[in-house]
């Protein structure tokens, strides 16, 4: 038998914990699952009630750093393997040789293309339409360790961030169903990346911003990438609101205001989805929408 460490605070990890745990396994024993504490300082957009986890019966261990605390249970519970499903804080070298067989992790991206941060926000500005989860050993780079398996995926062209994000969880959890009890007999696949055709992404800078001096292409980009589960993208009137755009289409037929310098938000708070952006030629109607007073 191996003994697993689930080390995740999001939607994913969760939904992949459930369905490895309906396996019933006998070579999987999940040791353990390490999460945030509720106070915890790292933001997960989508993240899960700390209290959730102690719905599988198994012992939880709520952290505020991997580093600090986190490497103390680790130690503790001596696992053979850490699955990490859904976590945002870098985990160091130190760390990740306590396990006797190592960390696996989850990247949502073709490696190795995309590796680094905000990889769904990333390939939708990048319009990136295929791509894939990975499942990797993982080591101390960049998205850089070999790979166990990858599950394909498509990002259409009208897709948002949460389409993709379910798109993504579907992967995940096909993936570790299939590769899981593969590491508990110690036979899964490893296949090393290519570091001549990795991609890194880089961190984005103020992609919440909505510029209308933009292109209309590049504003809907931003509007897909910055959705739900994040933050959404927004822009304000100048006059003390602000425009948190959660969805939109193009349109032939816009309908409604144009949004432009001067034009003010507030008469519209209780129908954002009467504004919509325009070039001129073409339209990009808001669909669903806020309007907030700053």
């Amino acid at each position: 038998m191996t003994d697993f460490v689930w080390l995740s605070a999001n939607e994913f990890g969760f939904k992949l914990l459930e369905q490895v745990l309906a396996l019933q396994d006998p070579e999987i024993n999940i040791r353990g699952v390490i999460t945030l504490r509720p106070d915890a300082r790292t933001v997960m957009y989508d993240g899960v009630p700390p209290d959730d986890w102690n719905r599988f019966g198994i012992e939880v261990a709520f952290i505020d750093r991997i580093e600090k605390d986190g490497a103390e249970v680790l130690r503790a519970w001596a696992p053979d393997h850490v699955v990490m499903a859904g976590w945002r804080q870098i985990v160091p070298a130190e760390v990740l040789d306590i396990p006797r067989r190592g960390f696996v992790s989850f990247h949502p991206t073709k490696l190795p293309y995309g590796r680094g941060p905000a990889p769904l926000i990333n390939q939708i500005l990048a319009g990136v339409e295929d791509s894939a989860m990975s499942l990797m050993y993982t080591d101390d780079g960049v998205d850089s360790g070999d790979l166990i398996g990858q599950g394909p995926f498509q990002i259409g062209p009208d897709d948002h961030a949460e389409d993709v994000y379910a798109k993504i969880v579907a992967q995940g959890v096909a993936l570790g169903i299939k590769h899981l009890p593969q590491l508990a007999r110690g036979n899964a696949p490893r296949l090393a990346q290519s570091s001549d055709d990795a991609v890194v992404f880089p961190k984005p800078s103020r992609a919440n911003w909505i510029d209308l001096g933009e292109s209309l292409q590049s504003t809907y980009a931003r509007i897909r990438a910055l959705s739900r589960p994040y933050r959404g993208a927004h822009l304000e009137d100048g006059l003390g609101f602000r425009l948190v755009v959660w969805r939109a289409r193009p349109t032939l037929t816009p309908r409604g205001t144009l949004i432009q310098p001067g034009v003010g938000f507030e008469a519209h708070r209780d129908r954002p989805q009467d504004l919509y952006f325009s070039d001129g030629t073409e339209h990009l109607q808001v669909v669903e929408g806020e309007i907030k007073s700053k």
